[in-house]
């Protein structure tokens, strides 16, 4: 499967895998566009973990309601983030990433993302 490649300054910093890309088309505009902008924001302090996928929950709160949603990535030592799924889940399995601190929380202040091992 053909992975497109997002380059900051020439350098690097994650992967989308073609899946990720066609699963975030089907989203609405805005919300595909927040969820792209999270991931600018931190990819980089996203926790590694070396033959495994991990997820992150995330909340769109600009709408009438807020949507729910994870994202499914690898991230290796050695190696840049690839993102390789996302998906619309329920405010229940959003609270068990919250309460696990796996969110991407992002602040236009800050821009970071909490989670583990070294998300700040």
């Amino acid at each position: 499967m053909q992975t497109q490649k997002y380059i900051e300054d020439d350098k690097i910093i994650y992967e989308v895998d073609d899946f990720f890309v066609e699963k975030i088309r089907e989203l609405p505009q805005r919300l595909a566009f927040y969820i792209a902008k999270q991931i600018d924001n931190s990819a980089e302090d996203l926790p590694k973990l070396n033959s495994w996928t991990q997820k992150v929950g995330g909340v769109y709160t600009k709408g009438y309601e807020p949507v729910y949603y994870e994202v499914e990535f690898l991230n290796e030592h050695g190696t840049v983030p690839l993102f390789v799924d996302v998906e619309l889940i329920d405010s229940d399995d959003y609270l068990d990433y919250y309460i696990e601190n796996l969110i991407l929380n992002f602040n236009e202040d800050t821009s970071k993302a909490k989670g583990q091992e070294g998300v700040s």
